[in-house]
């Protein structure tokens, strides 16, 4: 009877019958079937690609689709600097309009106001005050989050004394 059974699961696998393959395997007895396959000892199954999950490579950074975009060619001269290399030398603050001016590490000046692009993060000057030049940059983290900093160019740098 044991050859009939074998007999009939090689026929069965043969002809691609799989619903008659486990009622003809579940008539064999137990201590003729031995297991063809080993369980492996904490390990996890791997997830089928129809239910959209994939074990992500520990080797790759976390989020690749948000890298930083690489920054464009300045446009202007205040572009191509760092906007801790500016210094604030004069604020025009009694008009409609406040201007103030930034000297770059030769001695240049230029002159900047709401809304002018300054530095090469692709900062913009937001506020202008009596005393100091805010300059707000957005970056993007290592999470991939865009995020903002202000930076702040004082007229008179703390712990520097003025004649």
């Amino acid at each position: 009877m044991t050859g009939f059974r074998r007999r009939a699961i090689l026929v069965a696998s043969c002809l691609g019958l799989a619903a008659a393959l486990p009622a003809v395997s579940a008539a064999a007895d137990p201590a003729e079937s031995a297991p063809t396959a080993r369980p492996t000892v904490g390990a996890e199954p791997s997830p089928s690609p129809e239910a959209g999950a994939a074990l992500r490579d520990p080797f790759r950074p976390f989020n690749l689709a948000l890298r930083p975009k690489p920054v464009e060619t300045p446009k202007t001269p205040l572009e191509q600097y760092d906007v801790g290399a500016l210094k604030l030398v004069a604020v025009i603050y009694d008009t409609q309009n406040p201007k103030a001016m930034v000297e770059d590490d030769s001695g240049l000046g230029y002159t900047v106001a709401l809304g002018t692009k300054i530095g090469n993060q692709g900062g913009v000057v937001k506020t202008i005050d009596p005393d100091r030049v805010v300059v707000e940059e957005e970056f993007v983290d290592f999470y991939g989050e865009k995020k903002k900093t202000e930076i702040v160019l004082r007229l008179k740098p703390e712990g520097e004394k003025r004649p």
